[in-house]
Formats: C-alpha cells, structure tokens, sequence
C-alpha cells in the first residue's frame, strides 16, 4: 500500500465499491487483463484497476514517479507469478 499515491494515466478498468477490500478483491478476480495494480479513492468510491504497476510502467527509461492523490491509495498484486 502506498497512500495518498497514484500513477495517473494507466487505467485499463473503473468501477465503483464500496470498500478497498471490494475494489483489491475486483483486482483479483478480473478476467479480462492482468490486473497489477489498483488505487482506491476513499472519498468517489472510485477503484481503478491497472495493467501496469510502478516496475511495469517507464517513463524516459526510468521507474515511474508516483503522482500525489490525497484520499486514494495504490496498491499492487503480489499474487502475479
């Protein structure tokens, strides 16, 4: 978990829960891409699920700097093998 954090433009999925749990429990269950990561909004409800995580996605060839978001916290899926 990486609070008040996100990393802005690579959203593949919005949905709305009610609850983090709902929105890492929707991460892991997609179906229609890999999901690796998500970042939930406490205050919209708001959980956009990701293709990509902060080793995934570069920018100039160099690891992804996380864009400040108060209210919303990112997560990653560690059960990728």
């Amino acid at each position: 978990r990486v609070p008040n954090k996100m990393i802005a433009g690579h959203d593949k999925a919005l949905i709305f829960t009610s609850t983090k749990e709902a929105c890492l429990a929707a991460c892991l269950n997609e179906r229609n891409f890999i999901c690796r990561s998500a970042e939930y909004n406490y205050v919209t409800l708001q959980c956009r699920l990701s293709d990509h995580d902060r080793r995934t996605v570069r920018k100039d060839y160099a690891p992804v700097d996380f864009v400040d978001a108060q209210g919303v916290d990112y997560f990653e899926n560690l059960c990728l093998s």
